[in-house]
């Protein structure tokens, strides 16, 4: 992943600030209220657009990005009256900070599809293992990633066909899998995404 470019973009782009919540955070929400999920990780948060509402749905949310431009962002926007704390942290995903099975839920938008080759299936990899340790068992994980050719969005982001998002060899068993059109960080509505529901199978 370049991480020059998030380090500039949170700063560069105001558009970022103002972007509303995703779709896909409403659903993850919704979902992890079902199932009784209460302590969630928001894996590649951003300015914190999705983690100030999933924690505005009271569920407790630790939110985790490497870009610390943008964890400075978030930590700007926190809303004044907001009544469950969303812990910011900075880390890699690649190595979360965390204990084992340690969540009920994981929400990630938009963070596998910025790793490029020539290494990006070995990150993705490792991405989603980081992922198993840290869920509980049962445990779920919300994850959004643009949907298309691999090869179209190259430089700036891999997109993923409908097959790369079968993760049952690192014990993520798919319970739904959607795509649609959802709202990007700058708050573009044209973000064509496969949005899936995986629940941790210990076997």
């Amino acid at each position: 992943m370049n991480m020059n470019r998030w380090t500039n973009f949170y700063t560069e782009d105001p558009r970022v600030l103002s972007a509303p919540r995703s779709l896909c955070s409403e659903y993850a929400a919704s979902e992890f209220r079902k199932h009784d999920c209460s302590s969630i990780l928001d894996l590649g948060c951003g300015v914190g657009r999705d983690s100030f509402y999933l924690a505005s749905q009271g569920l407790n949310v630790i939110s985790l990005d490497s870009a610390y431009t943008g964890l400075f962002k978030a930590q700007s926007l926190v809303p004044a009256d907001y009544s469950i704390k969303c812990r910011l942290i900075r880390g890699d995903a690649l190595m979360l900070p965390f204990p084992n099975a340690c969540f009920d839920g994981i929400y990630c938008f938009g963070l596998l599809h910025e790793f490029l080759p020539p290494d990006c299936d070995q990150a993705v990899e490792q991405v989603l293992k980081e992922a198993f340790r840290v869920l509980r068992d049962q445990g779920l994980l919300v994850l959004a990633v643009l949907a298309g050719d691999p090869t179209a969005g190259l430089p700036h982001v891999r997109l993923f066909t409908r097959e790369m998002t079968n993760f049952e060899a690192y014990g993520l068993k798919c319970l739904a899998i959607t795509k649609y059109r959802d709202i990007g960080c700058t708050g573009s509505n044209d973000y064509l995404i496969w949005r899936g529901l995986y629940k941790k199978v210990i076997k």
